[in-house]
């Protein structure tokens, strides 16, 4: 490493992050060069070169990126920097009301002139920013520049102009020896190649599933796929359609509320103690809801379950709700053996090629001892939720009489469409007032993101399963698992001793 040459950058809280860290090592080399005035010093009030040498070393960071964050910046936390200085900040930020001017326009915004001007002296100091436009001098340190990208918050890592940005940024200030066009950006393929990976990872799944069924072993796990019943039609299917309404006007109405509340049932993690109490702090604003929704999945299940094509006495067993216990220990054991055998290969592809499947913002990334510890308190908090949605996409979505692609489309809907009028809403105010619906609580919408294509593929995996199996079990013990090691790597843990 070249450590005359460092560079520091961060998205959101990591912007925060690297302007503190900036700060704090540019604070070190004044307090530095202060002591150095001190007359007992080693040249009394005169700075020798050996002092200031001795001061400057203090900072190692050559060029300090910030994106995505612009909340309380001003003057005093500019103060002791002393390093080359870029800020990106997405235009449409959903956070933007929060900042001085109420938007994520940085021409006119205080914060992005107090960056701008810690770098100049007083006969410079600028009005306005000029986006794009360079301030000050590299070599002295003080170089300034500032981009404001068309894009979203969440956005901004992945909008080609915004990468562009910090690389350009980065080029110039750090004097790449080997300078490309900012432009030709090809981490798109990987993301590409990223995606089916992860597609891949998941469809292996089934056919290792039905290999392991086919042992002595777990044969019993599996029964014949009982008998489907009709499409509900006249009153019945009124009943169905109202009661996915109901569900779905539920799941929408009890995320903000219970996201809230979590604040409260976890408040160590929100108050970012560590602690071995649920401390993801962001996962934590779902935990409540799964409870209260899997509940929900379970009494709508009992209201809309089908009565006529099995007697009462012999429905349970049917739709593979009931087994015997030696049954039900070996459906946990091959649902071990699964995520065994999905977390081996996936730490095999990371181990040789320093890559997991993910894409976007959605990961799956190998089990560590930090995030196997954790998913063993979060997976039977949420594990109703899970078991629920099995039971209504593997019962109370499969038809005789209906084509499959569509009993697969109508679970998914059934399983995503309230938490997606979440985004219909928030977007909507966002474009029609330029403040998005819900302000406080605009992280939590943003961490939909993730979590709204896993609730789309939730429904129809668990059907899979279900085929393979006849049974509801098999799907939710190897899902919930995987989906909240997958959230739960995407979000901050404070864990102690593990941070």
């Amino acid at each position: 490493m070249d450590t005359e040459r460092i560079g520091i950058t961060g998205h959101s809280a990591g912007g925060s992050a690297v302007r503190t860290a900036a700060n704090k090592y540019g604070k070190k080399t004044d307090d530095a060069l202060k002591d150095a005035m001190n007359p007992k010093s080693e040249g009394g009030t005169t700075i020798t070169a050996q002092e200031r040498k001795r001061a400057e070393d203090q900072d190692r960071i050559s060029a300090v990126f910030i994106s995505g964050w612009l909340q309380n910046l001003d003057d005093k936390k500019f103060a002791h920097i002393h390093s080359n200085m870029g800020l990106g900040y997405a235009r449409y930020d959903e956070g933007g009301y929060r900042n001085v001017n109420g938007n994520g326009d940085l021409r006119n915004a205080p914060e992005a002139l107090s960056m701008v001007n810690s770098g100049m002296d007083n006969d410079n100091k600028v009005d306005h920013v000029e986006i794009g436009h360079g301030y000050g001098d590299v070599d002295k340190g003080n170089y300034r520049i500032a981009y404001n990208d068309n894009t979203l918050h969440p956005l901004q890592p992945l909008t080609p102009s915004a990468i562009g940005s910090i690389i350009d940024f980065f080029d110039t200030t750090l004097d790449a020896p080997i300078k490309i066009d900012s432009s030709h950006q090809t981490w798109w393929l990987k993301e590409i190649f990223n995606l089916i990976s992860m597609i891949g990872a998941f469809a292996m799944l089934f056919p290792l599933t039905r290999i392991l069924l086919r042992t002595r072993f777990f044969a019993p796990v599996a029964q014949a796929l009982p008998r489907a019943s009709k499409k509900p039609r006249g009153s019945a299917a009124i009943k169905f359609w109202a009661v996915f309404l109901l569900t779905a006007a539920i799941a929408y109405f009890t995320f903000m509320p219970l996201a809230n509340l979590s604040q409260e049932f976890f408040a160590d993690a929100a108050n970012k103690v560590n602690t071995w109490f649920f401390p993801a702090r962001m996962v934590n604003s779902v935990v409540l809801w799964a409870l209260v929704n899997g509940v929900v999945g379970l009494i709508s299940f009992y209201f809309t379950r089908d009565k006529d094509t099995y007697p009462q006495s012999e429905r349970a067993q049917a739709w593979g709700i009931t087994m015997s216990w030696k049954s039900f220990g070996r459906t946990i054991l091959l649902a071990t053996v699964l995520l065994f055998i999905y977390f081996s290969i996936l730490s095999i592809v990371y181990l040789a090629f320093h890559n997991d499947y993910r894409f976007l913002v959605v990961a799956s990334r190998p089990l560590t001892l930090r995030w196997f510890l954790l998913a063993c308190e979060y997976v039977p908090a949420m594990f109703i939720f899970y078991f629920a949605n099995s039971l209504r996409a593997a019962v109370s979505t499969r038809y005789s009489d209906v084509p499959r692609w569509q009993t697969y489309l109508i679970a998914a809907l059934a399983n995503s469409f309230g938490l997606a009028m979440i985004f219909v809403v928030q977007y909507s105010v966002f474009a029609a007032t330029g403040t998005v619906h819900w302000t406080d609580d605009w992280l939590y919408v943003n961490m939909l993101q993730s979590i709204l294509p896993m609730m789309i593929l939730l429904p129809i995996m668990n059907k899979m399963f279900y085929a393979n199996t006849g049974r509801v079990w098999l799907g939710p013990l190897v899902i919930a698992p995987l989906f909240i090691t997958m959230s739960l790597g995407g979000s901050v843990a404070y864990v102690p001793g593990l941070a």
